[in-house]
């Protein structure tokens, strides 16, 4: 059960300041005796014991509790008991009493009647019930519970081991009844007709929210039924009853939300809740169900600060996240929490759940284009069946969404495995890292990461200050061979995500063509867009440079690609003409600037002389390369310049520079020698150059 609601602060309190306090049996010899003496308003306090007695609100709108009232101690439920000796109803609230007739705080058991074996709640009466267990109680409808025209409110409370002899095992109820049950677990109950569970007929509603309905049994139909009724579920698990359908009657409902239900009734789950300990009807949830924090996200949520888990009882201990998808954008998202044990096809289905209840679209997709989509009102899937927190994964939606995952968090030394080639890998460090530090164990093997937010590669002309990894994002690595590595440790960054433009609107696609812009020969531009025709493919703030747009293409582009300056204020110009970068030369050239998915360009506006030089190693050329090579690279300040040449093993085989040097660009040629002029053999080196705080590595073949 769950925690003290608002409702017994407020009794408590009204109990301190105003109302008699009767005590059983120290005031009155019986439950019953001090219910005759009370006035509106009292409570009779009934101290640990078992009472023989049958007892009747008869009008009385008063509160009879155990010391659970006053203490919170769940202990008192256990052994504070009236037994009905099975003469009539345990308790019968008669006499039109209102909400405040309360019953808190009691084991009602050996009850027999026609109606409501345990508790009958009889025409006009509203009762509160909380915090009792109801078991081991008979009758013709509604063992548990049985309700003629009234409007009970049952909230934190079990009903289990019940029999009806007809309708209704736990719970049955008969003629315009309005019932509402919160954090109620129904269990272990039999009817010898339909309902084993809850049985309502004629003109009756319940509202059920967090219930645990589960090994019941009914010899004729369903373990809940309904005839001329109507049911609303809501976080509610209905799992492992026999039969395990539902019967309903005709003009009746039963309308399932945010439920885990066997068979999938109403577009619920269907997947096992992973009881602790179902044998031992222990009908909490394991930290591993499906069923933690798929509640209602909008409802009440749990005493953790998380979505309320579904069904009557919290999970123990769990990790959430929160996965936010924007409405408009091309989400780049990961998973790092998880429930671990699901290997079913319906993992991913079951994680996405809640969005149909945010928006009328929603695509999730992996690297080979397998995909989950929700579409108005249904679930469309091609083979995207599980998730993986070391993968990342694209998300679409109309809508901004939120959602909640809940499990177990990936452990942050968990290896990843890297094919050659292009990688989606989720990042599951709470802390923020530059990519060198994150991809420390396989830099070498790094050529190209990709954000939502930026591109890096190893042109050596990028936004580094931007190029950190943000926890539950997802990011595209490209490797130059099979690798794992494991997240390492380095110092932590501020995360930097892309800003909007003001001046710009686009749409983005899943793939996008970076481009970097090292100069503006106009100060007082604030934004640039970049045009296809006369449509916008992306844009950026002119905040540093590099400034850095992602150019988002439905396909690619070489010819009418302009761009634009925006000066604030709704004021545009269409830009002069850019020079483009010859990574081969390090020279900015006059030439169309081609977009191709994930393939970097690097342009100019001005004239080239007035570029400031930056850090930059280019590609050597030609690689593979007999018997020469150059090298060129750029460094922006004066500073100690090393260059050298190491074979596979790390061995140092030369070096070609290694001085003090002006910024500026330069080049050098590798002749395929040692440092003592002796040739070197055909295969793999590396060369790496430290400039001040810079240093890169790039590869090349000698080939003989």
């Amino acid at each position: 059960m769950r925690n003290i609601n608002f409702l017994l602060i407020i009794l408590l309190y009204n109990i301190s300041i105003s109302a008699t306090i009767i005590d059983i049996p120290l005031d009155q010899s019986s439950i019953q005796a001090g219910i005759n003496a009370s006035s509106t308003g009292d409570t009779i306090l009934v101290q640990p014991g078992t009472y023989y007695e049958n007892i009747d609100y008869n009008g009385h709108n008063v509160t009879v509790a155990s010391l659970y009232l006053t203490t919170q101690d769940t202990s008192y439920i256990l052994q504070t008991i009236i037994d009905g000796n099975q003469n009539d109803s345990v308790v019968k609230f008669t006499g039109d009493v209102s909400g405040l007739a309360k019953l808190i705080g009691f084991t009602i058991i050996n009850g027999y009647s026609l109606v409501g074996g345990g508790i009958r709640v009889w025409e006009n009466c509203d009762p509160f019930i909380s915090n009792v267990i109801i078991r081991e109680n008979t009758s013709s409808m509604g063992g548990g519970i049985g309700c003629f025209y009234a409007e009970p409110v049952i909230e934190s409370s079990v009903i289990t081991d019940n029999t009806s002899e007809d309708i209704g095992g736990g719970i049955g109820a008969t003629d315009y009844c309005t019932i509402t049950l919160n954090d109620v677990e129904i269990s272990n109950n039999v009817a010898s007709g339909k309902g084993g569970g809850i049985y309502l007929t004629h003109w009756c509603d319940a509202t059920i929210v967090n219930a645990t309905i589960t090994k019941n049994y009914s010899a004729d139909e369903g373990s809940i039924g309904v005839y001329y009724s109507d049911i609303g579920l809501k976080n509610s698990i209905v799992w492992d009853n026999s039969p395990e359908s539902f019967y309903i009657g005709n003009s009746s409902s039963i309308n399932c939300q945010y439920s885990n239900v066997f068979g999938g009734y109403g577009g619920s789950m269907n997947l096992d809740p992973l009881f602790v300990d179902s044998t031992n009807d222990n009908f909490h949830l394991t930290e591993n169900s499906h069923c933690i924090d798929k509640g209602d996200p909008c409802g009440e949520w749990d005493n953790d600060e998380t979505p309320p888990d579904i069904g009557a009882m919290q999970a123990v201990y769990h990790d959430y996240h929160e996965t936010t998808a924007l409405e408009s954008r091309v989400n780049y998202r990961s998973f790092p929490v998880l429930d671990r044990t699901l290997g079913s096809g319906l993992n991913t289905m079951v994680t996405c759940l809640s969005v149909k209840d945010q928006t009328d679209y929603f695509e999730i997709t992996d690297i080979d284009r397998n995909y989950v989509r929700w579409i108005e009102d249904y679930w469309e899937t091609n083979d995207l069946q599980t998730l993986d927190s070391t993968l990342g994964y694209k998300m679409e939606t109309n809508y901004t969404l939120e959602i909640p995952t809940s499990g177990i968090t990936l452990p942050e030394d968990t290896e990843v495995s890297l094919s050659e080639g292009v990688n989606w890998v989720g990042y599951f460090v709470e802390k923020s890292l530059t990519i060198q530090d994150a991809f420390s164990d396989i830099w070498e093997h790094v050529y190209a990461v990709g954000s939502e937010d930026w591109w890096w590669d190893n042109s050596g002309i990028y936004p580094i200050e931007r190029c950190t990894l943000i926890y539950g994002k997802m990011y595209i690595v490209f490797v130059d061979e099979d690798c794992s590595f494991t997240y390492t440790d380095g110092v932590p960054q501020d995360p930097k995500e892309r800003g909007m433009t003001e001046g710009f609107s686009f749409s983005e696609t899943p793939e996008y063509t970076p481009i970097n812009i090292v100069s503006i020969d106009d100060p007082d531009v604030e934004e640039i867009g970049i045009f296809v025709g006369d449509v916008c493919k992306g844009a950026a703030k002119v905040e540093e440079f590099p400034v850095q747009i992602l150019a988002f293409l439905d396909e690619p582009a070489r010819a009418e690609v302009t761009f634009e300056f925006y000066y604030g204020d709704r004021s545009y110009q269409i830009a002069k003409g850019y020079n483009l970068l010859d990574e081969q030369t390090n020279n900015y050239v006059t030439a169309d600037l081609e977009l191709l998915p994930y393939q970097s360009e690097t342009i100019m506006f001005g004239e080239p002389e007035n570029v400031p030089t930056m850090f930059f190693l280019a590609d050597n050329y030609p690689n593979p390369f007999n018997p020469t090579t150059t090298i060129n690279y750029s460094i922006p300040n004066d500073t100690d310049v090393s260059l050298s040449i190491y074979n596979v093993k790390g061995q140092k085989v030369t070096t070609l520079v290694n001085g003090n040097q002006i910024a500026g660009s330069y080049n050098a040629v590798w002749n395929g020698t040692d440092d003592k002029n002796n040739k070197v053999s055909s295969g793999i080196y590396f060369y790496k150059i430290t400039a001040g705080e810079k240093t890169e590595m790039k590869k090349m073949v000698l080939m003989k």
